[in-house]
């Protein structure tokens, strides 16, 4: 097979939350669907062509980490459909960028910002809830029934 290029797995439906935290982002922002996509790698941050994408529902007892979790699986079933669609179609296509009106980006920086609520915060239960389950990633941490 000739080359490619590099391809990279991203842990959304890009391309909706670009860059970092994605899975966070997405339950922090209380998204219902997130997703998988293998792209191809290009000079703009999580922006190359698309080769294919898995969606997944998003729970309310579900934290980032066992979301990933799951995503962590359907990645694993995504990539033999990706080096399929490789070999089926050998060249990189062209038309190489995604449409930037439709992505969100989320910086490092904008992913601390909720690390600390001042006291007069103002925001829903629901809002707050989705916050907290966005942050709640370490392996021995209990899912939220």
């Amino acid at each position: 097979l000739p080359r490619y290029g590099a391809l990279n797995l991203h842990y959304s439906l890009l391309p909706a939350y670009r860059r970092v935290y994605p899975v966070n982002q997405a339950i922090i922002q209380g998204e219902r669907e997130t997703g998988v996509t293998f792209h191809w790698v290009t000079s703009d941050v999580d922006n190359g062509p698309i080769l294919c994408q898995k969606k997944v529902s998003i729970s309310l007892a579900d934290t980032a980490r066992s979301l990933q979790l799951r995503m962590d699986e359907m990645a694993q079933s995504l990539f033999e459909q990706a080096i399929d669609e490789i070999v089926a179609k050998p060249a990189v296509p062209s038309n190489s960028a995604m449409v930037h009106t439709q992505s969100n980006y989320y910086s490092l920086k904008k992913f601390k910002i909720g690390n600390e609520l001042a006291l007069d915060c103002k925001m829903t239960a629901l809002e707050f809830l989705n916050l907290l389950r966005g942050k709640t990633f370490f392996p021995d941490t209990p899912q939220l029934y």
